[in-house]
């Protein structure tokens, strides 16, 4: 069993940059390997992902030496990427492969399982050195390679693992669930969960932030200062109230744990949907809506997967 677990990562600056140049080298390396596959399979010929790599390599140190700044991998892999590409297409199973536009494609590259290292909260690129990520390898098992990506400004590294294949377990008896008012939700074996007064807690810190805000006076240190230190927002009109979607989550997927079997699925990592869990997702909603109820004058509003309650 394979998995994979998508990381962020926290290069500097200069990190970034030597990222942007191997992604742009992978970039480069696709386009002129599929706009010779094109020319050689016009001329009747037969083109090989291994053909290419060989032609590209005799050229290379004349055509090509900033080629060289970045991994290997950044060059090698598109040779690879493009006879997949082709195969899946003369299958019928894929589009024919396009030309990659340096405005419209993701930022990308790969690295074999011998070119990087993971350790502890680190990545190992060659010609580059150690990048920081943002977690631990979740899954432990032989890594078979990583393939780093840029989305918007923040870079990614996505990391497949080999796993031994999981042991069935047997699953628990199905779990009624009721959503009401009163409580956020009743199970059909008797447990209640008890709702959680998030918007009137919010509410409340919100009032109390605006007293301190308006006491200050205007243009005073003390005014300027208060919008930057916790307690008091620098936005009256938008309060972080992560706790009621964040306990609708939670309880479903404590309720998915508990009554149908297995352990949770890591955050990042896609499973296949069950009648169960669109029940639990449909519950989630139908929690989060009852919240929001409850003021006229308030919505729901995300960032960057945070939740926040903005006051109109």
């Amino acid at each position: 069993m394979i998995r994979a677990h998508k990381i962020r990562l926290h290069p500097t600056s200069e990190q970034a940059n030597a990222l942007a140049r191997a992604a742009e080298v992978a970039r480069f390396v696709w386009n002129w390997a599929l706009a010779e596959w094109n020319r050689q399979y016009e001329a009747q010929e037969q083109p090989t992902a291994l053909k290419l790599k060989k032609q590209f390599n005799a050229i290379r140190r004349a055509s090509f030496p900033w080629t060289w700044d970045v991994t290997k991998n950044a060059s090698d892999q598109p040779f690879l990427d493009v006879g997949k590409a082709f195969t899946a297409f003369f299958e019928g199973k894929a589009h024919r492969p396009k030309f990659k536009s340096k405005k419209r494609s993701k930022p990308s590259f790969y690295l074999a399982n011998d070119q990087c290292k993971i350790r502890d909260h680190r990545l190992w690129v060659p010609k580059l050195g150690w990048v920081n990520m943002a977690e631990h390898l979740r899954f432990q098992g032989r890594v078979l390679g990583a393939r780093i990506t840029r989305t918007a400004e923040w870079w990614f590294v996505s990391i497949q693992v080999e796993l031994p294949d999981s042991i069935p377990m047997e699953k628990a008896a199905a779990v009624g669930i009721d959503v009401g008012l009163n409580r956020l939700a009743t199970l059909s074996t008797g447990e209640q969960v008890e709702n959680q007064a998030f918007l009137t807690t919010t509410l409340k810190k919100l009032r109390q932030a605006n007293k301190r805000l308006h006491r200050r006076k205007v243009g005073s240190r003390e005014s300027g200062q208060s919008a930057q230190k916790g307690g008091t927002p620098a936005r009256p009109d938008r309060v972080l109230a992560p706790g009621c979607p964040s306990e609708a989550h939670n309880q479903a997927g404590r309720e998915l744990r508990d009554h149908r079997g297995g352990e949770p699925a890591p955050q990042g990592i896609a499973q296949k949907p069950t009648p169960g869990s669109r029940v639990l997702r449909r519950f989630a909603r139908h929690a989060r809506a009852s919240a929001g109820s409850q003021s006229h004058s308030t919505r729901w509003t995300g960032d960057q997967g945070r939740p926040f309650l903005s006051f109109q």
